[in-house]
């Protein structure tokens, strides 16, 4: 019922060229430069929305990652979006080097302005070998 009612709001806020990448985005993989027009587009409300939701995966991958690897002293947030788990590592108390790699340019801006990471990369990890970005 909650995913359902997800894939409501999420349909209902993107419009446009890229609306043919929602579903499969839902469902699986889609070409890189839609997913990125796509993500590019909800970038601004994409926090509101998923706070709204109640998202919690930050959090918790924040919580798993201090408990089972206290001495980690680099992290690749592979898919960084917006930054909200690179936000959610540091306010866990994670104080190393913090990556992030991303397809949305407009995502990445916003990351950016946490002042979290000391490294953003956009990118596509469908498409590149990323063992050199971290």
């Amino acid at each position: 019922r909650r995913r359902r009612a997800c894939v409501a709001a999420l349909r209902r806020k993107i419009h446009g060229p890229v609306v043919s990448c929602r579903n499969s985005l839902l469902d699986e993989a889609c070409e890189g430069t839609t997913a990125g027009t796509y993500y590019d587009q909800w970038a601004g409300g994409y926090d509101d929305d998923l706070s709204s939701w109640n998202y919690r995966a930050p959090s918790r991958a924040a919580s798993l990652l201090t408990a089972h690897a206290p001495q980690a002293q680099r992290v690749l947030d592979a898919g960084c979006g917006t930054g909200m788990a690179g936000a959610a590592l540091r306010h866990a108390g994670f104080d190393g080097e913090l990556h992030g790699i991303d397809l949305s340019d407009a995502s990445l801006v916003l990351a950016d302005q946490r002042g979290v990471y000391q490294r953003l990369r956009q990118g596509d990890l469908q498409q590149r070998d990323c063992r050199g970005w971290g």
